[in-house]
């Protein structure tokens, strides 16, 4: 019994070790999430005037296993960032919505836009816990203020988003109102 619980001590102690040896990287979250918007995001290459839409990771990518795979690989992505997990389902349902139809804007678009990262200019965005706040409110500001309708009604539509819930979550987890 003694060495059972000296066991799970030294175990806990060293995982507490690992965790403070390898602190939150906003830059290395920002890089996996940009391999996730290239591993969803459909991309198109053009011969003359025809474009030919495609995936770039799997040969049959519209079998729900894969959706089901990408859905869960940005869960864990997004959880590393300081936002509410209505936005969090927001990104994830944008993202995904453009893998289902099969095209989207650029992988640059998604990656500025939704998250404000730009990794050539070393801007971590939502992984940036400085700067997550910010982009949260400027996107949840513009859809209560029905400044950006079309996000309002995806949000709500497509996402299941329940804007009032959305607003509480933000001013708990920031205390400050989101307009």
């Amino acid at each position: 019994m003694r060495e059972r619980i000296i066991n799970r001590l030294g175990r806990f102690i060293k995982r507490g070790q690992e965790q403070a040896q390898s602190p939150y990287d906003p830059k290395t979250s920002a890089e996996d999430f940009a391999r996730f918007v290239q591993a969803s995001t459909p991309y198109h290459l053009e011969f003359g005037n025809a474009r030919m839409f495609s995936l770039n990771l799997d040969p049959n990518p519209k079998i729900p296993e894969y959706q089901e795979r990408l859905k869960e690989r940005a869960e864990e992505i997004l959880k590393r960032a300081r936002i509410t997990p209505q936005f969090r389902a927001y990104i994830i349902s944008d993202l995904l919505m453009q893998y289902q139809l099969g095209m989207g804007p650029s992988q640059e678009y998604n990656m500025k836009e939704l998250t404000d990262i730009d990794l050539e200019k070393g801007e971590y965005g939502i992984f940036d816990t400085k700067q997550a706040m910010r982009i949260e409110k400027s996107i949840l500001g513009k859809m209560l203020t029905h400044e950006d309708e079309l996000s309002m009604m995806f949000a709500t539509g497509i996402s299941g988003i329940n804007l009032e819930e959305w607003s509480k979550t933000f001013r708990a987890l920031n205390k400050q109102k989101p307009v």
